[in-house]
């Protein structure tokens, strides 16, 4: 968020209102005659620092600057963006990296423009909050994100993977005032480690409004949450592995606290990786179960078909590659034709053929009993992990 004088000095520009964020128009003339003088000083700024400086995270932060019909006074006909750096420049303009970003989809045309940026913090920049910041904001790329992670491997990651602006947090509880929405991103059994309610508590003291709390841990009651963070706008997701790949799967619950507005917003998000349903909390260990703990499943089944494929004599690359597409196309099937499973099952299964005498070997070996009771384990598990 941009600092008092930042702010001040905005508006004295162009009687603006920022809370960190963008504006933007075709050309310089789109912008209200006040606040020209910001634009030009930002695209200035922007220029001068663009071979010198880098972010926290080794990274360029980009300040995309009027794309398409760049207007002549900014000196920049060709440029689709400038960057500079979160550098304490001593210009009252530029104290924060996220001072002011200027882009084509965020322009509104009176000058007392009111400019909005949301700020969504990590605790944990492990491969799911990777996929989940990248998701996001590929989707929205007016998004700003702050992380902490004790690994320096997984701050570089993050920061490799994402292209928005980021900064990095040496200490946990510093991620919370300065963002509108926190994902607790790591291990459940490290949760005590990771929030220090009373640093918490300080870090808060000065702030409006705490941030809405995003939590991606598996089998933590949105209860035990709240004992341990004192807050109490919480949402629970259960993601999958998919995610990396924007085709995960989610379930999300909330407290009485959380309003449909800030539901609809985490609904938002999670879809950038995947499909989102919302359930009651106390249906999220059976989501773990199937969707969460599903993939290994299917992974586990994939491997059975390859190594059956190899075991009669299919080259392992053509086994693979059959493999997964059968298992792709056959879970399209079920997705698009609308059709019961065992109904889609029969209708591969002619009498006396081959995939009678397989479907015989999986029934006398119990394999949908198996897949259920697997299921079965991993809910139960989640319920023992949300109780220590």
């Amino acid at each position: 968020m941009a600092s008092k004088h930042t702010r001040d000095a905005l508006e004295t520009l162009g009687s603006l209102r920022i809370s960190g964020g963008a504006i933007a128009g075709d050309s310089l003339h789109d912008f209200p005659p006040t606040a020209q003088p910001l634009i030009l000083t930002v695209a200035g700024m922007a220029d001068h620092y663009q071979k010198k400086n880098r972010n926290q995270c080794g990274q360029w932060s980009h300040f995309h600057i009027l794309p398409s019909k760049i207007d002549k006074s900014l000196k920049a006909n060709s440029a689709e963006s400038f960057k500079i750096r979160n550098c304490g420049l001593g210009n009252f303009l530029f104290d924060s990296i996220f001072a002011i970003i200027i882009q084509k989809q965020r322009f509104f045309p009176n000058s007392n423009v009111a400019i909005s940026m949301t700020t969504i913090g990590f605790i944990g920049a492990g491969q799911m909050a990777q996929a989940l910041a990248s998701g996001i904001s590929s989707a929205d790329s007016s998004i700003k994100f702050e992380i902490a992670d004790p690994s320096q491997a997984s701050q570089d990651a993050f920061c490799q993977k994402i292209s928005a602006p980021i900064e990095l947090r040496q200490n946990n509880a510093e991620i919370f005032p300065a963002c509108d929405i926190v994902f607790l991103s790591i291990k459940p059994q490290y949760l005590n480690d990771a929030v220090d309610a009373k640093a918490l508590q300080k870090a808060l003291a000065k702030s409006k409004e705490s941030p809405l709390i995003v939590s991606i841990m598996a089998g933590v009651t949105i209860e035990r949450i709240a004992e341990v963070t004192g807050l109490k706008r919480i949402v629970r997701v259960m993601p999958n592995t998919p995610s990396l790949i924007k085709q995960g799967a989610a379930a999300i619950a909330s407290s009485p606290e959380v309003t449909v507005e800030e539901l609809k917003t985490v609904s938002k998000l999670m879809s950038a990786v995947g499909s989102v349903v919302t359930v009651s909390e106390e249906l999220l260990d059976a989501v773990t179960g199937l969707s969460g703990s599903g993939p290994a499943y299917v992974f586990t089944f994939i491997e059975a078909l390859i190594d059956g494929g190899v075991l009669k004599g299919l080259p392992r690359d053509i086994a693979r590659q059959l493999a997964i597409q059968t298992v792709i196309g056959s879970a399209k099937l079920v997705e698009e034709s609308g059709e019961h499973p065992a109904v889609l099952r029969d209708r591969v299964t002619s009498p006396g053929g081959t995939t009678i005498e397989a479907l015989k070997v999986l029934e006398i070996n119990d394999f949908r009993g198996t897949i259920i009771q697997a299921v079965e384990s991993a809910t139960r598990r989640s319920k023992e992990l949300g109780t220590k």
